[in-house]
């Protein structure tokens, strides 16, 4: 069995401070919408980023991703048209 990823899929909340990082967390409960982001897209399509990485795994040092998020299996997010993406 890999150790590797998760039957989940995690969307963490990218934030400089904690204090911003609950009220990104706050807004994504409250308007239960994930907001999308043309960061590393190319052309004009945008898109809501998840890591299918174990938490345990993904959170092994301090990134610019913060320890708050959000977590679907990956059967719903499929559902929705979420498709695995290679960088």
């Amino acid at each position: 069995m890999r150790t590797d990823i998760s039957q989940y899929l995690y969307h963490w909340v990218k934030a400089d401070t904690e204090e911003l990082t609950v009220e990104i967390l706050c807004k994504i409960i409250e308007s239960r919408r994930l907001l999308d982001s043309d960061g590393f897209i190319t052309g004009k399509q945008k898109c809501v980023c998840f890591t299918e990485a174990p938490m345990n795994k993904f959170h092994r040092e301090e990134y610019r991703y913060k320890k708050f998020g959000v977590r679907f299996e990956k059967n719903y997010i499929f559902s929705r048209g979420g498709r695995p993406v290679i960088y």
